[in-house]
């Protein structure tokens, strides 16, 4: 039997020989749209990628502006030494820190009202009652109370402004102090601790700015150093706040520089000038101050007009009479008038920003010495007049003060408190 080869068909050899054959290359059209459909793919994925990455950076620029960077801006340049606006709002919240801690003391000292006994009848009144002198007394401890709280109130409505001015006024003192080589000691800055951490003094009537060192302090209420120092740790004890050495630079040195500084500058203030005795009687109309002084000059009695008619109740309980008192003192008309009248001549109408004067001289000074209430405001007004002039002198203090940085501080002590 005869056998034969077994040979493909050729369909199968047809196949075969395609598959050895290398692959036909795709149309030039479907090559640039496969191309096209990577290149939109990729842009999706760098779109998509960009998005993500602006979601990210923009809140993140945004802290770093409003909450990183600005907070290093400049807010105020003295003497050439930069604040920055962190550096107020550490200073402003310890500031505040203090503040607060001086209104819990003030409120804690209030007097609580006592409900006064109701009396029978037959009941003697004497044993129920109060007496006049202690009634009296505790009236004056609330109002006292309550004047110091209304002081401190008052600054911390204020604080976020003016303990600005307050943290130049520190800088300016510090250098002018260093100029004159004025400097403090251990037991000035342990004094002055407790001097401003202690209870504040009933009827405060000045709030707790940069205020001068005292140097003496009053053993009644006053804290020990321990009890001072104790009490800072608190104040300062958040860590948004000024450090112990900030504090002691730039609130502590300047408030017992202040007072050396005071001295300095008061050597040459004159401890007498010239002065007048007077008295007066206001009222709102040129009419009456003539019909007043036609009264006068027919004989009436000065007292007691000023009693009956003036509008300056101060003084007409005191028949008029205003004391000694020197040049810029007074409202200048009056001031005018009073120094050019002769002792005893009854002045014309004199108009002022108040109303209508009708003065007295009743003797002069040419020479009068200043009692301690007028030589303590001659040596501040010394000190005024050198602050003033730093504080205007544009090369000495330079403001860069703006909106959202003062929004910066406020958020910042929120924040910290």
């Amino acid at each position: 039997m005869e056998t034969r080869s077994y040979r493909p068909k050729r369909s199968v050899r047809h196949a075969a020989l395609e598959a050895q054959r290398p692959p036909r290359p795709p149309p030039r059209h479907e090559v640039a749209r496969k191309q096209r459909e990577r290149l939109r793919q990729r842009f999706i994925i760098a779109g998509a990628a960009l998005v993500v990455l602006l979601i990210i950076l923009i809140p993140g620029y945004a802290y770093w502006r409003n909450v990183i960077h600005l907070g290093d801006e400049p807010l105020v340049v003295v003497g050439g030494q930069t604040i920055t606006v962190q550096d107020y709002a550490r200073y402003l919240g310890t500031r505040q820190a203090m503040l607060d801690r001086a209104l819990t003391l003030a409120e804690a000292s209030m007097p609580t009202p006592v409900a006064q006994p109701t009396t029978t009848p037959g009941s003697g009144s004497a044993s129920s009652a109060a007496s006049p002198s202690t009634a009296t007394q505790s009236d004056t401890v609330a109002l006292d109370a309550q004047q110091t709280v209304a002081t401190l109130s008052s600054e911390a409505s204020s604080l976020s402004t003016s303990g600005l001015t307050d943290l130049v006024e520190a800088h300016l003192v510090l250098d002018e102090a260093k100029a004159r080589n004025l400097t403090v000691s251990q037991a000035e800055m342990d004094d002055a601790l407790r001097w401003m951490l202690s209870p504040p003094p009933p009827g405060l009537q000045q709030g707790y700015g940069l205020e001068a060192f005292p140097g003496q302090l009053n053993g009644s209420g006053t804290l020990t150093t321990v009890q001072a120092k104790q009490a800072l740790v608190q104040i300062l004890g958040n860590g948004h706040d000024l450090t112990q050495a900030q504090f002691d630079d730039l609130i502590l040195k300047p408030a017992v520089l202040k007072a050396k500084l005071t001295d300095a500058l008061s050597k040459n203030v004159p401890t007498s000038e010239e002065q007048v005795h007077a008295r007066h009687i206001l009222v709102n109309t040129e009419a009456e101050a003539v019909a007043i002084r036609q009264q006068l000059v027919g004989g009436a009695d000065f007292a007691t007009l000023a009693k009956k008619d003036s509008q300056d109740k101060g003084s007409a309980a005191n028949g008029g009479d205003l004391g000694w008192f020197g040049k810029g003192v007074m409202d200048p008309a009056f001031e005018a008038a009073a120094f050019s009248l002769k002792v005893g001549e009854i002045s014309q109408p004199v108009k002022s920003s108040f109303g209508y004067h009708i003065i007295q001289v009743l003797a002069k000074d040419p020479n009068r010495p200043l009692d301690a209430s007028q030589l303590t405001s001659a040596r501040e007004q010394a000190y005024q007049t050198w602050l003033s002039k730093q504080e205007s002198d544009q090369k000495q203090v330079s403001y860069q003060v703006s909106a959202d940085k003062m929004a910066w501080v406020r958020n910042y002590t929120q924040a910290a408190h």
